[in-house]
């Protein structure tokens, strides 16, 4: 049985908030750190899937 999904509203508003801020200050490094982060701990999507997908 696949584990419950929790979704944490005031962590997402962080991670949107925080993003936009770095995205208009050009902090791109840290925009990444943050998408991977908010894809990781809220969508339960690994990095390494974000970055690499076989091909059929």
């Amino acid at each position: 049985m696949p584990a419950r999904f929790s979704f944490n509203p005031d962590r997402v508003a962080h991670f949107e908030a925080t993003g936009w801020r770095a995205h208009y200050d050009r902090k791109w490094v840290k925009l990444l750190r943050l998408i991977v982060a908010l894809c990781e701990e809220q969508f339960n999507i690994p990095f390494r899937s974000l970055c690499w997908r076989p091909t059929m």
